[in-house]
């Protein structure tokens, strides 16, 4: 991991383009810092105000490349020899990469890369709120209106019994719907016309 991000900031400094540094371990922040003495290290603001101070966002693979070109920055994705690859971004730099010319093309903003990059954003990420919709689940209010319960649940319901219980079902079962339809009466279970005791 080193070496392929020392040699982006060995690449960075030989083409003096002006550099934020958000690395927030010390260590690769110091080896970054040898070898681009130039950059300003940004440690205490927010990602998103860093980003909109961007042209292009280099990093490794995570939420936050993503949100790199969400905002419509060319993003470079750092591969590593044992890294995953969770996604694709405009560009991957490693080993191989030939800089300046990765440099240039994310500068200028390549057509084909960008595009690439609005279909890694259309493949990875909704536009609806994980959280309100956890919220939604936890205040109960997903299914307020759950679907009533019909003979295909009966019949499960009739199977389950038969699993559980085997013979001892016909003693038992009985038992269990009485309890079933008094929750329903009293407003615990949904309404249905179906006749729990067939099968």
């Amino acid at each position: 991991m080193h070496d392929t991000l020392e040699d982006c900031a060995a690449a960075l400094d030989r083409a003096r383009y002006r550099v934020l540094v958000r690395i927030f371990d010390a260590e690769l922040r110091e080896a970054v810092q040898k070898k681009l003495p130039s950059c300003v290290v940004d440690s205490s603001g927010l990602f998103a105000d860093a980003v909109r101070r961007a042209r292009c966002v280099i990093g490794t693979s995570s939420s936050v490349l993503l949100e790199a070109m969400r905002l419509g920055r060319p993003t470079g994705q750092l591969i590593f020899r044992d890294s995953p690859l969770f996604y694709q971004s405009g560009w991957l730099l490693g080993c191989n990469t030939n800089w300046t010319e990765s440099f240039s093309a994310m500068v200028a903003g390549n057509p084909d890369r960008m595009s690439r990059q609005r279909r890694t954003l259309e493949e990875n990420l909704s536009d609806t709120d994980f959280y309100s919709l956890c919220r939604e689940v936890a205040e109960g209010r997903m299914l307020e209106s759950p679907r009533p319960i019909d003979l295909a649940d009966a019949e499960f319901e009739n199977e389950l019994f038969r699993a559980i219980l085997g013979w001892r079902a016909t003693l038992f079962a009985p038992l269990l719907r009485l309890v079933y339809s008094r929750r329903r009466r009293n407003g615990a279970l949904p309404q249905t016309d179906a006749d729990p005791r067939s099968g």
